[in-house]
């Protein structure tokens, strides 16, 4: 309210006319983009042979994953970064049965900037 609280009824009304012609994309904000297979391959199946999920499993609209689970999508890739290095670390320990930490232990520091990047583009 601060933002517009100066604005005329004129501008108001050119603010509107300029979001209602902005396009709102389509589909799930969070599925995969093209990109690096490799980070597209973790986020839609995951590695089975290194016990890592498909980030999608939970993360992705109507996965069924935890009632906590956030959704990552347009979130900034520093942040993202830090808390998966932190869960991978054991320095975060706030995920319900340990399913981050399980999920990041086995990602190299490329994956997690990857998967990070990944999502930071994921609108």
């Amino acid at each position: 309210a601060a933002v517009v609280a100066g604005l005329s009824d004129d501008e108001m009304a050119d603010v509107a006319v300029h979001w209602s012609s902005q396009s709102a994309g389509g589909g799930d904000p969070r599925a995969p983009r093209p990109g690096d297979p490799a980070v597209v391959a973790l986020v839609q199946r995951g590695d089975i042979a290194r016990g890592v999920p498909a980030c999608s499993s939970c993360h992705g609209l109507n996965s069924g994953g935890p009632l906590e689970t956030p959704s990552l999508g347009g979130q900034r890739a520093e942040y993202t970064t830090a808390q998966l290095r932190a869960f991978r670390s054991g320095q975060r320990r706030n995920d319900i049965y340990h399913r981050m930490r399980a999920a990041a232990a086995p990602l190299t520091d490329a994956e997690i900037t990857a998967l990070a990047a990944y999502y930071g583009r994921v609108r």
